[in-house]
């Protein structure tokens, strides 16, 4: 079964090199290419894994009118193929993020508002994202059919 709560890394892919206006982090170019998201879901109902994750499926598949993350000024503006996501129990974002970042280059100050780290966005496909899960613990992947099942299940 999987948690309410804990910790994702979103797997999507950009089909061209793209200019995207990021709120308050500004204009930055996002390759053509897989990349990956890390995030939490540690609260109830929205602001739990489901609730996360949901928002940024529907967020790369129509677009929202009030982008509130990073994350969903890109899905937006790129309406990208969303591969799949990894779903681990616990507070491990900042962990994972540390792993991709040892492993991947990633976009500066993209996610990280809240947090030391560099930031939380990887060019990374589900081969680099998944072991950079097993080290830090493991966690369980879906493939986006079964991810829009689950997460229709808040």
């Amino acid at each position: 079964m999987l948690p309410d709560h804990g910790s994702y890394a979103l797997v999507f892919r950009v089909n061209r090199r793209v200019k995207v206006n990021v709120g308050s982090l500004g204009d930055v170019i996002v390759e053509a290419g897989s990349w990956t998201y890390v995030g939490s879901g540690m609260g109830q109902g929205s602001s739990g894994l489901r609730g996360r994750l949901g928002r940024h499926l529907k967020s790369a598949r129509e677009g929202t009118e009030r982008p509130h993350w990073h994350i969903d000024h890109l899905l937006s503006q790129v309406r990208p193929e969303v591969e799949g996501a990894w779903i681990m129990e616990g507070d491990r974002e900042c962990e994972l993020a540390a792993a991709l970042a040892d492993m991947v280059p990633g976009i500066r100050g993209f996610g990280c508002s809240d947090c030391h780290c560099e930031t939380h966005l990887f060019r990374a496909g589900i081969a680099e994202t998944a072991e950079a899960v097993r080290r830090v613990g493991g966690g369980t992947f879906l493939p986006t059919p079964t991810l829009e099942r689950w997460v229709s299940q808040l």
